[in-house]
């Protein structure tokens, strides 16, 4: 009996041993995606990426371009800074999907015009999972030029309609309730104009209406 409660006692040991080696060792995998992060080098795969935060504060700022330099190098390290949480958080969950900046995937280019980030499992890209991410202070003004925008111009962000739209967490029940009251109003519009025989113009509205509601519906992520 007592030889029993040993071999009992020493298997619970070795399970427990077990346990705290993959716990610690998807910690310290966790913990290798923020050093990855601020180096920009990624040891696992023996590759250098696009940027890291070290890179990045080392960039200049040109004077005559002061405010621009510094929201790009913002837009910079949030994106990378993004793409360490997601994957920190993947590994201890046991998700086996990784999100990279398309910068560091090949096919997209460098500082790609629409999207910033991708999704991939197993080093493969997964179909209809790029994202362009958002960091502004005027919320309401950047859904306006994402689903208003069609026509060209400055104003026209309308390309972002093609892939999710990563927000800061809490900005997202903002924005959707945003595009609800947008979408209302817009629907309201071209119904008058319809009532009015302008179609045209009632369908321009119809369409920033839907652009709208699918950002609310498809887009919005945090």
């Amino acid at each position: 009996m007592k030889k029993e409660k040993i071999c009992q006692s020493e298997a619970l040991d070795i399970l427990t041993s077990a346990g705290l080696i993959k716990t610690s060792s998807l910690h310290g995998q966790a913990s290798a995606e923020f050093i990855k992060a601020f180096t920009g080098i990624d040891n696992e795969q023996g590759i250098s990426l696009e940027r890291g935060h070290q890179q990045i504060s080392s960039y200049r700022i040109n004077p005559d371009y002061a405010k621009n330099n510094i929201q790009q190098q913002a837009g910079y390290s949030a994106e990378v800074a993004h793409v360490a949480r997601e994957n920190a958080s993947n590994i201890l969950n046991g998700n086996p999907e990784r999100i990279s900046r398309t910068e560091d995937v090949a096919g997209y280019g460098n500082n790609h015009t629409v999207y910033d980030h991708v999704k991939t499992i197993d080093g493969k890209v997964i179909e209809n999972s790029a994202s362009q991410m958002k960091f502004v202070s005027n919320i309401e003004g950047q859904l306006k030029k994402i689903a208003e925008g069609k026509g060209g111009g400055k104003n026209d962000h309308s390309r972002y309609l093609q892939g999710d739209l990563t927000l800061p967490s809490d900005q997202v029940e903002k924005a959707k309730e945003i595009c609800t009251r947008e979408a209302e109003r817009l629907q309201q519009q071209a119904e008058y104009l319809e009532s009015q025989g302008k179609y045209d113009l009632a369908a321009q509205k119809k369409q920033s209406a839907k652009n709208y509601e699918n950002l609310r519906d498809t887009n919005l992520n945090p």
